[in-house]
């Protein structure tokens, strides 16, 4: 490892190809593979990696229950402390933009309108409620290229740091126009998980 890099060994099959390096949950970005399959990974690639953050994410060397498959052995400077040897979670591949829409709201207990089914009346979303599992990353919106972070919060109130997954369910509003679709979507355009339990969507309807 020099200075101000962190170089992974071994990725032969990414040879020449750009991979997406997530380290101890931080997204370091899409880096450039060598011919020789070395992923050469630049400390300034995200504002809170450091020698010192992965020393808190250390397991040492016999743990592999907790970052499983993901444990990478790592030697590295650490700030104040001289060199040492951490134990963390590192994945290297290709991640892929994750996009999904509901269905539009038609049935009456959706629309909760008394006049019954909602085809043909104009609605408009305002705000939603969604239940996830273990996101970060997440943006929803009314439509694909109109959309707004998730505000993933503690129940301090807090924003989660950028290496933390959320649990939860999350609240905001949306921007929307009147239309005959009403549907809410989402995106997770870079390599983090998410599970979504449940999604619902606050209407506005015009009744005929």
């Amino acid at each position: 490892m020099a200075a101000t890099d962190i170089v992974f060994t071994g990725a032969y099959f990414l040879a020449n190809k750009y991979a997406d390096v997530v380290i101890g949950g931080l997204d370091c970005g899409s880096i450039l593979v060598d011919a020789f399959g070395n992923v050469t990974v630049p400390l300034s690639s995200n504002s809170a990696l450091s020698g010192t953050y992965l020393q808190s994410l250390d397991v040492g060397p016999w743990d592999r229950n907790t970052y499983g498959d993901a444990t990478t052995e790592i030697t590295l400077q650490v700030e104040g402390g001289g060199r040492a040897t951490v134990y963390v979670p590192v994945t290297i591949g290709f991640s892929f933009y994750s996009a999904g829409q509901g269905m539009r709201p038609t049935a009456e207990n959706a629309t909760k309108s008394a006049e019954g089914s909602g085809v043909g009346k104009l609605r408009r979303v305002w705000s939603y409620g969604v239940l996830v599992t273990k996101t970060q990353g997440l943006n929803l919106g009314t439509s694909i290229s109109n959309q707004e972070p998730a505000p993933l919060k503690d129940d301090a109130g807090n924003s989660i740091q950028p290496y933390q997954l959320f649990n939860g369910v999350v609240y905001n509003e949306v921007e929307d126009n009147d239309s005959f679709n009403g549907q809410l979507c989402w995106t997770i355009p870079r390599p983090y998980p998410c599970i979504i339990n449940s999604l619902t969507g606050y209407l506005e309807t015009k009744d005929r």
